[in-house]
């Protein structure tokens, strides 16, 4: 029992000692494994909902020919029509203006390109074959997600042409 306590205490003291600074082992476990599952989750998101709205998309488009032609003669089938076609567009805008499919695919680009960078450094291999391998993999992943990041504002910033800047 008391050697327990005592590794205990001589972690904590050589946690303290260490500072700061983050090991491999907690980098990847808190760090990029975090990320890699953010990534695949927000990716996983994205897919679902730009899937489903597509599908509603082409099945509410694809009704239109039958519905115009078999109920041609009943009265108020024109507004079906232009209803369907309304919801339509606002399907559709909701799909462009979320930006499901082009954040599905930089998400998903950047959980494997990070799940990568893991294995890469994880086996030793090229460019992580040699005394600077954690440093290397550290700055890699970091510039990854930097990019993505930068990415993600050019393509979600809204067009606010027109507009007074707030003070």
């Amino acid at each position: 029992m008391f050697h327990i306590f005592l590794r205990k205490i001589l972690r904590d003291l050589k946690d303290e000692m260490r500072g700061d600074v983050m090991n491999e082992d907690d980098y990847i476990k808190d760090r990029l494994e975090q990320q890699v599952t953010w990534y695949d989750e927000k990716s996983k998101h994205c897919q679902k909902y730009y899937k489903l709205l597509k599908e509603i998309s082409y099945i509410l488009a694809i009704s239109l020919t039958p519905i115009s032609l078999y109920f041609a003669e009943c009265p108020g089938v024109k507004y079906v029509i232009a209803f369907i076609g309304i919801l339509i567009a606002v399907v559709n805008y909701f799909s462009s203006s979320n930006n499901y499919h082009e954040n599905w695919l930089h998400y998903r680009m950047n959980c494997m390109l990070l799940e990568s960078e893991k294995y890469l450094y994880l086996t030793k291999t090229d460019p992580y074959n040699n005394g600077s391998a954690f440093n290397t993999l550290v700055k890699r992943c970091e510039n990854i997600i930097i990019n993505e990041n930068a990415a993600w504002k050019d393509l979600n910033k809204q067009d606010v042409k027109g507009q007074e800047p707030k003070s």
